[in-house]
């Protein structure tokens, strides 16, 4: 027996989800010189946490046109490996502000696991 398809195109699809996301931003920015690249220039640092965040990098952040090289623990591992899967915990912090003075980013984001904080 095959394993069950990921869903992705379904209203509630992680696609559908990521465009939805895009679109806020491009209308909260309102670009008048890159209206459809409204973090063109921008150094944004994503730590997943190696939880469910690591697509806002990927599928959302980067198509806008950030620069999103210095983002890190985009997998998934639920063993979370590189550090406490909380982003209030210091060693969460911690490596979300090392991430981001490597990468001389723009803003930082860490996420929690499950990428509703």
């Amino acid at each position: 027996m095959a394993p069950p398809a990921l869903v992705t195109n379904a209203p509630w699809g992680l696609r559908n989800y990521a465009a939805h996301l895009r679109h806020l931003i491009i209308k909260g920015v309102a670009s008048k010189d890159n209206p459809l690249f409204p973090l063109l220039g921008l150094r944004i640092v994503v730590d997943a946490g190696n939880g469910a965040g690591g697509f806002f990098a990927t599928e959302v952040l980067a198509p806008l046109g950030a620069d999103i090289s210095g983002s890190v623990f985009l997998d998934g591992d639920g063993s979370f490996p590189n550090h406490i899967p909380n982003p209030e915990h210091p060693s969460a912090m911690a490596s979300g502000a090392h991430a981001v003075l490597q990468a001389g980013a723009d803003l930082g984001i860490v996420f929690d696991t499950d990428v509703d904080r």
